[in-house]
């Protein structure tokens, strides 16, 4: 039995935890890991990760996804990663899933930008109030060069319109990387 390993991405209220608990749920083994739930683990000394001083703590958090996300695969889980894992982790990421050499699929959520500040800010259970650090990850998802193809754009769709779009670009291979 055979896993892999589907990261869906994007900014702070992109729509990821919608579509990945979606995905998950959908697999015949699937499994669902929350960046949010790995990035609030660290109980004393947490910096917040867009900050320059969380370097640090980012790389042994994307280390720990990594590990976590091969252990599932290659134990032939489907595993959906809901996670901030922009092009700035990808390779950090990536690196820790090779040892598990299971097909990887990438694919950005991206709504336009006033959407996302809207979704990320306007949730009661997050820690996103501020508008600006919603901006300025938003922007770092802009210009994703190769990876553009990876997008999805969900400003008007619902979670389960993207879901079928993102498992249509997994099927075809269009999001493997």
């Amino acid at each position: 039995m055979t896993g892999a390993v589907i990261v869906v991405s994007g900014p702070p209220g992109a729509g990821k935890s919608t579509v990945a608990a979606v995905l998950a749920q959908r697999c015949g083994h699937g499994v669902l890991l929350r960046g949010d739930d790995m990035w609030t683990a660290v109980r004393s000394g947490f910096v917040e990760p867009w900050l320059p001083e969380a370097a640090h703590q980012n790389t042994v958090i994307i280390d720990a996804m990594a590990a976590a996300c091969a252990r599932f695969a290659d134990g032939g889980y489907t595993v959906v990663l809901d996670a901030v894992v922009g092009p700035w982790y990808l390779e950090q990421l990536l690196d820790g899933l090779r040892p598990a050499a299971v097909p990887t699929y990438y694919v950005v959520l991206r709504p336009d930008e006033e959407t996302a500040v809207d979704r990320a800010t306007g949730r009661e259970d997050h820690s996103f109030t501020d508008p600006e650090p919603v901006r300025a990850m938003y922007r770092e998802f802009t210009q994703l060069g190769a990876l553009e193809s990876h997008v999805i754009d969900t400003t008007s769709l619902e979670g389960a319109q993207v879901a079928a779009l993102v498992q249509a670009g997994v099927d075809d291979g269009r999001f493997r990387i």
